[in-house]
This record gives C-alpha cells, sequence and structure tokens, in this order.
C-alpha cells in the first residue's frame, strides 16, 4: 500500500521539476584570467569551458560580467 502511494507521488516532483523557470547566473570576469574572447565575440579557456560543464548538469545560464 505505501509502495503504491510513494510510485504515484514520484512522477508529479519529476514533472515540477521540468517545468522550473530558467535560471540565469552572473559570472564576474576579471580581464586578468585564462579565459580568453576572439573576434567574434566567442569565449573560450578553462574557466568558461569548466562553468559549461557545470550548467549541463544544472541547466543554468551564465552572463558574463566584464570586471576591471
Amino acid at each position: 500500500m505505501c509502495s503504491c502511494i510513494l510510485f504515484s507521488i514520484c512522477p508529479v516532483y519529476a514533472f515540477a521539476a521540468e517545468n522550473q523557470k530558467e535560471r540565469v547566473v552572473r559570472i564576474g570576469v576579471p580581464d586578468d584570467t585564462y579565459d580568453k574572447i576572439n573576434g567574434n565575440g566567442k569565449r573560450s579557456g578553462y574557466g568558461y569551458e569548466y562553468l559549461q560543464k557545470i550548467a549541463g548538469y544544472t541547466g543554468w545560464n551564465y552572463e558574463y560580467v566584464d570586471c576591471t
């Protein structure tokens, strides 16, 4: 009986997680880091790639803010 109740509730939580609002995280990027921006404005480098890997797990989108 308890397992029937448990299994009927679990899909509701999974469905609710998929409908969460997209989260934007601001990242401050100093000029003197290992991250690079090419002529087209595309970012690259260890820090950028690391954050993109994290975003793949969390679903976050990043807004990069240049710091001086």
